[in-house]
């Protein structure tokens, strides 16, 4: 989990670019039921502006993720999306699961 926030924080700083997007989404695809794996890949589809693919990611990590902080930001982000595409539902849901986390 400690990789997964550092990997995290490296994408926030300095941005994911075309390369670390695919080798992220590479290792996803090979293990597609590591939840780990599926949050950082939605994030790095999301710090891309791949919001759709970021979305699916993001809500099937938030689902299974055991680290309580990454399914924390998984709902945050999830929240962010659906205030962007104006589903104020959505984002409300999203934020409750984020407290509730």
């Amino acid at each position: 989990m400690r990789l997964a926030q550092v990997l995290e924080q490296a994408l926030s700083e300095q941005g994911a670019d075309a390369e670390w997007l695919a080798r992220i989404e590479s290792a996803q695809q090979a293990h597609p039921r590591d939840a780990t794996l599926q949050y950082l890949a939605g994030m790095a589809c999301l710090r891309r502006g791949l919001w759709g693919r970021a979305q699916l990611l993001l809500a099937q990590a938030a689902r299974t993720l055991d680290d309580a902080p990454l399914r924390r930001n998984a709902w945050r982000a999830q929240a962010r999306l659906a205030e962007e595409r104006g589903d104020e539902q959505a984002a409300a849901q999203a934020w409750r699961q984020a407290a509730q986390t």
